[in-house]
């Protein structure tokens, strides 16, 4: 019973046990999931030698720091999903283990651990400990940081300080080379530098101490800084221009609306849904005691909240909002800090009147208020390891997919270029994969696309991040204009379409059927009449619109066996989607290229090829046409 109960008590095995349980919720899953785009990104950019890594990193705003590490770290462990997010993994932990090191610094051993196990539960935190990228190593690399500079504010002048200090020079590169958003942390550190000089000149003043204290912690502060400045500044030249020309793609959120939310991420999790109960008044009741200034720990009061105030003023200032909010993975260590500090303040209250009752209430209130906290970020573990917002795309579910269906003469076309790094993690067959746009030129890019579709039968395409990759779209025009699409499907934020390509003969006739009162099908033209199962029958229809159209059609077309039963059939806005009948100009012809496919399965016999429209709200309602809803484009023999 003794020795359980100095278990209980150490500080030390309680942080044993937390940094366990750290690394159980961060390993839990890890490998399940497959990888997506930036986790392939990372990947291929850890398998490039330094020189060949940086022509890609200028390309964007990252740092080759993250993936020098993955590169060695895959030396050991292999490259399988599990082993490449366990480095990330392995660096959540030791966030967890900084956090307790700073609230240990900075308060006590109990407020460290109070901290710590907010850490250690936050699906924030685990969320990118999951991830092959370099978040976690930017939150782990800023709590070494802000330990050493807490340990560097209160070391003896001179030897001991100048050694915090240039430590301090060097894990500051280190976390500008991990990723430019550190640039929030020593931004944080240079504002507590300042207040805690201020101080010493404000008391300088009043006659309580002396300005040459102050000096050396300036001149400490200028060497520390002056030396993580030299050290980055081999990439100042290419980042500047990276950060000048990265666009802002957050989406426009009110700061009152995003505040709320942005606490509730940092304080329990991404799986937090913030609203008013028991969780807002735990929250901001520890977050009180957190600012509240105590005699013996009156250094322990500042660093985290203007750690956080800082990153998040710097943050809400640039308009980043919810799309960036990663960027803020080591403000969640300042707000555990906070709460961490406010759960010790409130349990160890000095009451003046000495009650017994009001100390036990105090502890009473302390407890539930962090337990509540506790409970609400394990209640949200199942949603961050199930919940379908928080999976990530399928890209090995999608290549198995294509795969399994891929003949000769196919080809793969990534609408991302980036994308074919994450793609080619999963896919080691001989069909050629092509990743576009290979270059800003629109022309170029056309080119490349009509070249593609007349070397190939058949296309797999994959559009990801089409605003970001291909504004101006020029790779889906080209293939809706030039080529005949099967089918279009999502596979999470993936789009995935199948287009026949080569040399398609078509046989033109003439139609002039009119649907409704204001399209017109002004001719229609076919491929193969006879075709075999698996074959693909590409069908060019040209439409004029007589009038403004102010509703949306898809197009159909069905295969009908002899006794009229459907037997295939493809749906689709006219072009793939990309010439909706709203957008139509009057008395202007709109071609539109479809591809029906044959089931493997269908009997062999003749078929009637029908067409038609019908309102996208109401597939039930179907434009009349010549006294029918479809008109018959014609037989089709299957063989």
């Amino acid at each position: 019973m003794t020795v359980l109960s100095g278990v209980v008590r150490s500080p030390t095995a309680l942080m044993l046990a937390l940094l366990l349980l750290a690394s159980a919720l961060r390993v839990h899953r890890l490998g399940e999931q497959s990888l997506w785009y930036d986790e392939g990104v990372a990947h291929a950019h850890s398998l490039r030698t330094l020189p060949e890594l940086i022509p890609h990193l200028q390309r964007n705003v990252h740092v080759p720091a993250y993936f020098t590490v993955l590169g060695w770290w895959q030396d050991f462990t292999g490259s399988s999903e599990f082993a490449l997010r366990a480095l990330s993994a392995l660096f959540s932990v030791s966030s967890v283990a900084w956090t307790y090191a700073l609230g240990r610094r900075l308060a006590n051993p109990q407020a460290g651990l109070a901290a710590a196990a907010l850490a250690t539960l936050n699906s924030f935190s685990i969320y990118y400990a999951q991830e092959a990228r370099m978040y976690a190593m930017l939150a782990a690399v800023a709590g070494a940081s802000m330990w050493l500079f807490a340990g560097w504010l209160r070391s003896p002048p001179l030897r001991g300080r100048r050694l915090s200090a240039v430590a301090l020079g060097l894990v500051n590169a280190l976390g500008l080379y991990t990723h430019v958003a550190y640039a929030l942390v020593i931004a944080a550190q240079v504002a507590l530098a300042a207040l805690s000089l201020g101080g010493r000149m404000l008391r300088e003043s009043r006659g309580e101490g002396t300005i040459r204290l102050g000096l050396p912690l300036l001149a400490d502060g200028v060497l520390a800084n002056t030396l993580t400045l030299l050290l980055f500044l081999p990439w100042l030249p290419t980042a500047l221009p990276q950060l000048s020309a990265q666009p802002n793609l957050s989406q426009s959120i009110a700061t009152a609306e995003f505040l709320p939310r942005l606490l509730g991420v940092l304080a329990l999790g991404v799986t937090y849904e913030w609203s008013a109960g028991i969780s807002t008044v735990a929250i901001g009741l520890l977050l009180i005691f957190g600012l509240l200034p105590s005699r013996r720990l009156r250094s322990a009061r500042l660093l985290p909240p203007v750690w956080l105030l800082v990153s998040v003023g710097i943050y809400l200032y640039l308009e980043l909002t919810t799309r960036y909010l990663r960027f803020l993975l080591p403000a969640q260590l300042a707000v555990a800090l906070l709460l961490g500090r406010g759960a010790w303040m409130l349990w160890t209250l000095e009451i003046r009147s000495r009650s017994t009752f009001l100390r036990a209430l105090s502890r009473i209130v302390t407890a539930a208020a962090f337990g509540a906290l506790l409970l609400l970020q394990i209640e949200g573990l199942g949603a961050l390891y199930h919940g379908a917002e928080f999976q990530r795309d399928d890209v090995r579910g999608l290549v198995a997919r294509i795969e399994s269906d891929l003949k000769a003469d196919d080809a793969i076309v990534v609408s991302a270029a980036g994308f074919s790094e994450v793609f080619a993690y999963y896919y080691q067959g001989a069909a050629p994969v092509y990743g576009l746009p290979a270059s800003s030129d629109g022309a170029e890019t056309r080119t490349q696309v009509l070249e593609i579709i007349a070397a190939h039968d058949r296309l797999h395409v994959i559009f990801y991040g089409a605003e970001e990759q291909d504004p101006e779209r020029i790779i889906e025009s080209t293939l809706n204009l030039n080529a005949f699409e099967i089918s279009d499907s999502w596979v999470d934020d993936m789009r995935f379409a199948q287009y026949k390509g080569g040399a398609v003969p078509l046989i033109q006739q003439r139609a002039g059927f009119l649907f409704g009162e204001g399209i017109t099908l002004e001719s229609y033209a076919l491929g193969a009449r006879v075709v075999t199962p698996g074959d693909v029958l590409p069908a060019q229809l040209t439409w004029r619109a007589n009038a403004a159209l102010g509703r949306r059609y898809k197009v159909f077309l069905q295969l009908l066996d002899e006794d009229g039963r459907l037997a295939a059939q493809r749906d689709s806005e006219p072009a793939g989607g990309s010439a909706k009948t709203t957008s139509w100009p009057v008395d202007e012809t709109i071609v539109d290229n479809h591809a029906l496919a044959v089931p493997r399965d269908l009997p062999a016999g003749d078929y009637t090829l029908i067409a038609g429209l019908y309102d996208i709200s109401d597939p039930s309602a179907r434009l009349p046409v010549e006294g029918s809803t479809y008109v018959e484009l014609g037989t089709v023999t299957l063989q």
